[in-house]
């Protein structure tokens, strides 16, 4: 019996171990695939190490992790957590199979790099930042190298990531705040000095912070809210 409850406790600590935080936000379709099971996400949905999400064509999520890092998934977008960690030097790891994934990472002082995102050809390592990072496996029509698959960007927000090839992960480079970075098929990695574009939808942009504020992020037609509107003024 003393083993019987022995097991029962590990197993217990196990299966707390492994949840990672919780579901936020959710619309238009997203669901997560946990082992042989298939659950539709709804805000509260528990979130566990292993656990494939997926948003529809219309679909989006927001993720809180326990460590107060956040995801937010765009429509069509396929991650899964490969690996969650609290601290220290093991990064948690999400897999980016396609789509766009915006990464905030909660800041832990005093540690190395805590947060990877992977794609089929580019890792993205960050340690308390702000950032998307997209992944189509074919060409973009954005007048980038013709022909070339697995094509990863990245935009940062805030702070600075380290952009690398899947298979040279010691040869990143620096991608800084307001700046984009992309891997191209087996091509090394390229920071670019270029700002972001403005979003797509926007009727005008805005060229102060305080044109953002009290309800001001409306007019422009294109931000979800007023920080989003302000980190476009502020990095451009």
């Amino acid at each position: 019996m003393f083993l019987i409850g022995l097991c029962a406790i590990v197993v217990a600590g196990t299966a707390r171990a492994q949840n990672a935080g919780a579901v936020s936000s959710a619309s238009g379709g997203v669901k997560i695939q946990r082992g042989g099971a298939i659950i539709s996400a709804s805000p509260g949905t528990p979130v566990s190490q292993g656990d494939r999400i997926v948003s529809g064509v219309e679909g989006a999520a927001v993720i809180n992790l326990s460590d107060g890092s956040q995801l937010e998934l765009q429509p069509s977008t396929d991650i899964t957590l490969d690996q969650y960690t609290r601290g220290g030097s093991t990064p948690t790891r999400v897999g980016l199979a396609t789509g766009v994934l915006k990464s905030v990472v909660h800041k832990t002082p005093g540690t190395p790099a805590n947060y990877q995102v992977h794609t089929p050809n580019a890792i993205v390592t960050a340690r308390g930042t702000a950032f998307y990072t997209s992944y189509t496996p074919t060409s973009p029509q954005t007048g980038n190298l013709p022909g070339v698959s697995h094509y990863t960007e990245v935009a940062v927000i805030e702070g600075t990531v380290n952009l690398a090839q899947a298979a040279a992960p010691d040869r990143g480079v620096e991608v800084a705040q307001g700046t984009t970075g992309t891997v191209a098929g087996e091509e090394a990695p390229d920071a670019h000095k270029r700002q972001f574009p403005t979003p797509v939808g926007c009727t005008s942009i805005p060229t102060s912070v305080d044109q953002c504020k009290k309800g001001g992020w409306q007019q422009f037609g294109c931000f979800k809210n007023q920080g989003q509107c302000v980190s476009f003024v502020r990095h451009h």
